[in-house]
């Protein structure tokens, strides 16, 4: 999954934001495949995210939500 960077906001450094971002979207993408995601996934994401301290604008959750789900259905 491609990550970026100008998206990004938060205390971390772009190394550390995009590790995070990815392994929280991993970690969404085998919850979809397992069938444990039910709710909507942008605010899952938001969710997760801001759990793992990091904040992106609502077009870059969106357009990572959207990314995920065509990954899951690959």
């Amino acid at each position: 999954m491609d990550i970026h960077n100008a998206h990004l906001d938060g205390g971390l450094d772009d190394d550390d934001r995009t590790a995070a971002i990815e392994r929280v979207a991993a970690e969404v993408e085998d919850d979809i495949r397992h069938g444990r995601v039910t709710d909507d996934m942008s605010r899952l994401l938001t969710e997760r995210l801001e759990a793992a301290g990091i904040s992106l604008a609502p077009a870059a959750i969106d357009e990572l939500a959207e990314a995920i789900e065509t990954d899951v259905s690959l």
